[in-house]
């Protein structure tokens, strides 16, 4: 940032005068080669200040930046991450339901196929019966043949009513069961 950089350059200008107030640079009057308290050149002194200066101003704006992160993940977890939470709890959920439709599904598929063996089971039993009952008929006709005047104590009317009870033809696949 541009007020960081006028500010750090401030305080490097702070420094520098600092160090030339303490006996470097041209305010102490000695010659910029030669050796100020403790064994330093000037020029290595300010050199030393500017970079513990720049070390300072680089571990603020660290920090700074460190807060902005932070912020923005705060942001981003807000955001983001708390609506991808709840739709990964939703699609667990309707990922139970599915499988629990599947199995209730997989029953009823077992019912159905039992009930349509046994449906076929009663069919077949139907079948036989008609024709029993067919062969029984023929049979009696065969006999009421053989004796014609059991034929009319019957009458005419009387066979019709059997042959619509008794027909083979009425209860078939196709037919109402």
């Amino acid at each position: 940032s541009a007020a960081g950089c006028v500010g750090g350059r401030a305080a490097r200008q702070g420094t520098a005068e600092e160090a030339g107030r303490r006996g470097c640079g041209g305010g102490c009057g000695a010659a910029q080669d030669e050796r100020g308290p403790g064994g330093n050149s000037c020029s290595e002194t300010l050199m030393l200040a500017a970079v513990q200066e720049l070390e300072v101003l680089l571990q603020t704006e660290v920090k700074g930046m460190h807060k902005r992160i932070a912020a923005l993940q705060d942001t981003i977890d807000e955001n983001a991450l708390m609506p991808l939470k709840d739709f990964e709890q939703r699609l667990q959920e309707h990922d139970h339901k599915v499988q629990q439709l599947v199995n209730v599904c997989q029953d009823c598929s077992s019912r159905v196929e039992e009930h349509e063996f046994r449906l076929g089971v009663a069919r077949t039993k139907l079948e036989v019966h008609d024709q029993k009952l067919s062969r029984l008929e023929a049979m009696r006709w065969q006999r009421s043949g053989d004796a014609p005047e059991q034929r009319e104590r019957l009458g005419s009317g009387g066979s019709d009513r059997l042959n619509l009870g008794l027909s083979s033809g009425g209860c078939r696949e196709g037919g109402p069961l």
